[in-house]
């Protein structure tokens, strides 16, 4: 042998000493069936935004998730807040992963949207949560106040007769 018997020189390639690469067929971290990938597609389609699936807003999810949180969870917080945000000008700027998922926030909300959750998850109007059937002070029916105010009635809509 070329090596004198040396063990540290190899000229040769022994096959013996070879392992076969036997590595498990990885899948990536965010396939449609990964929790936190199904999160962010949720909160995507319902805040009409289009957060990427980066390592920022992923460890948002995620460190939720490892929080011992479920998907569930954190998908109910997004119906929340997209419910209560979405159409107020001012607060629809929140509606961002960094905002609902993080640490400081996430269990205040999570609470927030269990009550709502379990409300029925009633409309939020002009900044007032709808409960169906509700009665206000001065008698009216909530609901129905609430979804048209701010409807002009001075004007015959198009389409109609006057």
């Amino acid at each position: 042998s070329e090596s004198g018997g040396d063990p540290s020189v190899n000229s040769t390639t022994d096959p013996s000493g070879k392992k076969p690469s036997c590595q498990v067929a990885g899948q990536p971290d965010n396939t449609p069936e990964d929790p936190a990938t199904a999160v962010l597609e949720h909160f995507n389609q319902v805040t009409k935004s289009s957060y990427r699936d980066g390592k920022t807003t992923m460890g948002y999810i995620r460190g939720r998730l490892a929080d011992m949180f479920t998907a569930e969870d954190l998908i109910r917080v997004t119906d929340y807040a997209t419910a209560k945000w979405l159409d107020d000008p001012k607060m629809c700027d929140y509606l961002r992963p960094k905002t609902l998922f993080g640490p400081e926030n996430f269990q205040e909300y999570h609470q927030k949207a269990l009550k709502w959750d379990e409300a029925g998850r009633p409309a939020c109007i002009n900044g007032k949560w709808q409960i169906p059937g509700a009665i206000s002070p001065t008698g009216r029916v909530d609901t129905f106040k609430g979804s048209y105010a701010g409807t002009d009635y001075s004007q015959v809509p198009e389409g109609f007769r006057s």
